[in-house]
């Protein structure tokens, strides 16, 4: 039991504190720390209730089960913005610039039904392509010269442009829908697979920040 308690404890804090590739691909995993760090405060619980008690233990497994509960409980607790006015459907996914099966891509958005589709790495024939298989559906499409950003969407886009920041291009416009127009802003961050890319990535994510601060 306090094997697998350390061994959460590292995967789980580590992952917000040290920077390696592998800890970067394990940061995904916060709901599974939670869950991992739940069962294992339930079972020094039940450890204690029978009378085996390890000391400080239980103290431990409750700071790790706070410490996960901080990242995880947010994204379930009611959002003030929620249920206010006219929603929205939007989907967004890398469709990879190699990709050749755009009938697909097109085929799955279609089935997804969203009124604003972003997607990314997309080459000039790719997007082509996809606005005229998406025309009956998002008829209104926009694609940034560099960064290979593109939206379509079903309402009409104010003012569409790539603006080109620092660490890269990202795609901004105003989304005219049937009671409001909204601000969407687009951006493709690098991969962080090297220590520098990951800097390149951090600056990216403070300047689209920065931007949406200004908005």
């Amino acid at each position: 039991m306090n094997l697998l308690l350390g061994i959460t404890a590292l995967v789980s804090i580590g992952v917000g504190f040290l920077w390696w590739y592998p800890f970067e691909l394990l940061s995904h995993g916060r709901v599974y720390y939670f869950l991992g760090s739940l069962l294992i405060t339930i079972g020094i619980l039940c450890a204690w209730l029978a009378g085996i008690r390890w000391q400080g233990t239980l103290f431990f497994a409750l700071a790790l089960l706070a410490f996960n509960s901080v990242w995880i409980l947010p994204w379930y607790l009611p959002n003030s913005h929620q249920g206010r006015g006219e929603s929205l459907r939007i989907i967004e996914f890398n469709i990879n610039i190699q990709n050749t099966q755009l009938t697909r891509v097109a085929n799955l958005v279609e089935q997804q039904k969203p009124d604003i589709a972003v997607l990314i790495e997309i080459s000039p024939p790719a997007m082509k392509e996809l606005t005229k298989h998406l025309q009956a559906t998002l008829p209104f499409a926009y694609r940034t010269r560099g960064g290979g950003l593109a939206v379509f969407s079903r309402f009409g886009l104010v003012n569409p442009q790539g603006k080109t920041l620092s660490a890269g291009t990202i795609l901004t416009t105003s989304v005219k829908t049937a009671t409001k127009n909204i601000t969407l802003v687009a951006a493709h961050p690098s991969v962080p697979i090297k220590p520098d890319v990951f800097a390149k990535r951090n600056t990216a994510l403070a300047e689209v920040t920065q931007y949406l601060g200004y908005e």
